[in-house]
């Protein structure tokens, strides 16, 4: 069996290097043309014949017959030898590849992007490039080019091409997937009550190769919270629910506490309810109240209203309170009066023990960038309200429109979406259920996000731009995910500028500030073809960074997307990047920089 195991995970690791090595050609080949290394370039290539052909699209076409009507076949044939002979002539030349798609079997792939080509800092043409490649002695290697062109001096590249902010999150998110090594991600994205963006990347079954679509169901991990907080906020619009009385008075069947608990405590954490379950069975609870068992005998942890204490088995227990006020399930109730009514048709509990689901997506574990499947999964039906539901990311976003179209009022929103306070006074930036925060630039976030064993989910709301995002992936991931839902949905509420790094190559001195310990010095190199730029360290360490707007950039680690921000003087330049965490009641912009660099 442990064979059996690791011959697994080592063949979805390998699905998962694929793409890495793949981006890893794209970076050689256009820093090889920069330093007009044509050792470099060449090994890059098979040594059969190699396709090699350049097609002017029409409107550059017709300019250059309009100059020489010799000219009419509108294609280019040459080899990649030729080709490269006359870039190591002349002044400086660069390439820059975006929107880099790469589709492979771990055998032959095929690899499209956008490109631009410049000579001496102009650009001179640009288009869309095809590359088939074969995987040869664990090395892949171009067999065939095939490209568009159009030149700059007749026809300027649309600003859509490189300031579509689709394009750029796609962008960000293939970088996150090759530096993370998930095995699968989805993500959507709605504005004013439209969805946007949704896709799929990776693998829902990595050893089969099934990809991640739309339709892809995850674990929701803590995010169910948020659902059970929508159906406890209509309840209570509808007077069915008083979210101040005490829960007893609901549910008079639960053994004495020394304080009365209210709905309102609950749905905020500050019940006084512990997380810590003990439980240590893999059984299914069929009903909410069985669930119940698993805590409710515990004491409490605290003086209801006098801490904060995150608490799971807290929303089992408003489940609970659900049923009794609505004299229906708990699941039926989510299904009548909040998934159908919002359209969340994706969203359901994770019976994945107990009935087949060709929608689901497999668990994995994900540590120090290797993954495995997760072999016994957990029984979440004693938790469904606060962590057992699964969904997609679509769905989740549909959840948010409940707060604008009047499904829940305006009142009850205003309600969910206020902190509750302590007994001291201290505001804890928990509503009904939802975690009020602040982005980089100050915007205000209401979100939560979950993480368990195959999964990690998050949820943001930003009701000022009306944006909502959620990203749903399929390993347990130790990560930001709050923040790299932000800097995602950043690219929704600007117009990218242009003056992102100058291209070309620059050593950098690296300060990365470890907790308990000294700072850590290390020095490195950005690779920097403007559009996205590569920082390497000495210690092999590899990070992204893709410009945003103005002096604002995202850095792209294993462990999620932070803000970057980058001053520019000439050809030095100096950036430092910042993790902020949930939860907060100001702009961090402030806070102290976890990893800062500059050129040398």
């Amino acid at each position: 069996m442990t064979l059996l195991l690791t011959q697994i995970v080592f063949s979805q690791q390998k699905g998962i290097d694929n793409k890495k090595q793949i981006k890893e050609v794209l970076e050689i080949f256009m820093n090889a043309i920069e330093t007009k290394d044509s050792i470099k370039i060449y090994s890059l290539f098979h040594d059969a014949p190699v396709a090699w052909v350049g097609v002017y699209k029409e409107m550059s076409q017709n300019k250059i017959l309009e100059k020489d009507n010799t000219k009419i076949n509108s294609f280019r044939n040459s080899d990649y030898k030729t080709w490269f002979r006359k870039i190591m002539k002349g002044d400086l030349k660069q390439e820059s590849f975006y929107n880099v798609e790469i589709i492979e079997d771990g055998a032959v792939a095929s690899v499209t992007f956008d490109y631009s080509f410049w000579l001496n800092g102009k650009k001179n043409n640009w288009g869309k490039e095809f590359w088939h490649m074969i995987k040869v002695n664990e090395n892949w290697k171009i067999v065939s080019v095939v490209f568009s062109m159009d030149m700059e001096d007749y026809f300027k590249e649309p600003e859509s091409t490189y300031n579509n902010p689709k394009e750029r999150i796609q962008n960000m998110i293939n970088e996150l997937m090759l530096k993370s090594n998930l095995p699968g991600l989805s993500i959507a994205i709605s504005k004013k009550g439209e969805l946007v963006y949704a896709e799929g990347f990776g693998y829902a079954d990595v050893e089969n190769k099934i990809p991640v679509t739309t339709k892809t169901q995850f674990r929701t991990a803590s995010v169910a919270k948020v659902i059970t907080s929508t159906a406890v906020a209509k309840l209570a619009q509808e007077n069915k629910l008083d979210l101040e009385k005490s829960i007893q008075e609901y549910l008079p069947f639960l053994p004495y506490k020394k304080f009365p608990i209210t709905s309102m405590q609950l749905a905020g954490h500050i019940g006084g309810i512990t997380e810590d379950d003990n439980k240590n069975d893999n059984m299914f609870y069929a009903t909410v109240r069985d669930g119940l068992n698993v805590f409710i005998n515990k004491p409490l942890i605290s003086e209801p209203g006098l801490e904060y204490n995150y608490s799971t088995p807290g929303f089992t227990l408003l489940s609970a309170v659900i049923e009794k006020t609505t004299n229906m399930s708990y699941l039926d109730y989510l299904k009548i009066e909040i998934l159908i009514p919002l359209k969340m048709n994706n969203t359901d509990v994770d019976l994945r023990l107990h009935k087949p689901n060709p929608n689901l997506a497999k668990l994995y574990n994900l540590k120090d960038g290797l993954i495995s499947e997760v072999v016994n999964p957990e029984d979440v039906s004693y938790k469904w309200a606060g962590g057992g539901l699964i969904s997609t990311p679509k769905d989740l976003v549909s959840l948010t429109y409940a707060y604008k179209n009047g499904f829940i009022k305006p009142g009850m929103v205003n309600k969910m979406f206020s902190s509750q306070e302590l007994k001291s006074g201290e505001k804890t930036q928990v509503g009904i259920g939802w975690r009020l925060s602040k982005t980089i630039n100050g915007t205000q976030v209401y979100e939560h996000a979950g993480g368990m064993e195959g999964a990690r989910t998050v949820i943001c709301y930003f009701p000022e731009e009306e944006i909502a995002i959620a990203l749903m992936t399929n390993a347990r991931w130790t990560s930001s995910i709050e923040e790299t839902a932000h800097m995602l949905a950043h690219t929704l509420m600007v117009k990218k500028t242009l003056n992102g790094l100058p291209k070309g190559e620059f050593n950098i001195k690296a300060t990365i500030k470890k907790s308990n310990e000294a700072d850590l010095i290390l020095k490195g190199k950005i690779l920097s073809n403007a559009e996205n730029s590569q920082l390497i360290l000495e210690d092999g360490k590899q990070y992204s960074i893709i410009h945003l707007d103005n002096n604002n950039y995202a850095f792209i680690t294993t462990q999620g997307i932070y803000y970057l921000k980058i001053t520019i003087k000439d050809k030095f330049f100096s950036g430092e990047a910042i993790m902020y965490g949930t939860r907060l009641s100001e702009s961090p912009i402030n806070e102290s920089p976890f990893f800062k660099f500059e050129t040398e």
